[in-house]
């Protein structure tokens, strides 16, 4: 399948002339992506096999590479490609999540559609139920449904937890005004919610490989933090 490194020039109708958007509005920085230590060429085998997100969101990476955009004619042959390409291999992961990740964050001009992505979301539930509730949590969020994101995100927790695999927490304790998000290895550097609990703390539990330790960082009102201290991480049994 082929992907372009161009712009991705959108008509603006209400004013007659020419805008550069980024199609896919990824939540996301080259610091946080220089941290990340990511082996690149997954294959469908090993994702399903490891259970891990961070294995799937860096496969999708190398379909839709991040912070590029592309010409309105690029968006749509991307989504042609994809849609092919699932045809081939109606199996994939990997491109069930690529078209979740399009039609959530793409313009409706190109093609994106809610009501799509939420139908890749089912059948990945369908395979693995942890990825599925992350990914009806990915197109609830990208929609602004947080109250349906938080449902799904409460459902991920009840996952069975695979060999080799274990849940962390991550803690927040501070004043947040509008909201917070946290980026990490176990999400491939991209951004997810962290809720607030009834005592008026936030957090988030992960499923990761079994390993030394979890990186990752905060995003307080959309502004980067510090690592939080060492109190604030809890490794789950």
């Amino acid at each position: 399948m082929k992907t372009a490194n161009l712009l991705f020039l959108v008509p603006t109708l209400l004013i007659g002339s020419i805008c550069t958007t980024n199609i896919f509005g990824v939540q996301t920085s080259s610091d946080y992506q220089a941290e990340s230590s990511i082996v690149t060429n997954y294959n469908e085998k090993d994702i399903s096999q490891n259970y891990s997100f961070q294995s799937l969101d860096a496969a999708v990476d190398e379909l839709i590479p991040l912070n590029h955009v592309y010409t309105f004619n690029e968006a749509v042959d991307l989504k042609k490609d994809l849609e092919q390409d699932l045809k081939n291999n109606p199996g994939s992961l990997v491109l069930n999540w690529a078209l979740i990740r399009f039609y959530a964050c793409a313009p409706n001009l190109v093609g994106g559609c809610k009501a799509s992505a939420l139908q890749h979301a089912a059948y990945i539930y369908t395979i693995d139920s942890y990825l599925g509730s992350l990914a009806y949590e990915y197109v609830y969020t990208k929609a602004n449904q947080k109250a349906n994101a938080e449902n799904w995100y409460k459902q991920s927790l009840i996952s069975a937890l695979p060999k080799n695999m274990l849940w962390q927490d991550i803690k927040y304790n501070k004043t947040v005004q509008s909201s917070l998000k946290i980026v990490g290895n176990f999400n491939n550097w991209k951004t997810q919610n962290m809720y607030e609990n009834s005592y008026g703390t936030y957090s988030r539990r992960v499923m990761t490989p079994k390993c030394e330790g979890c990186q990752y960082k905060v995003i307080v009102d959309n502004q980067r933090n510090d690592i939080p201290s060492k109190s604030e991480f809890i490794v789950a049994g």
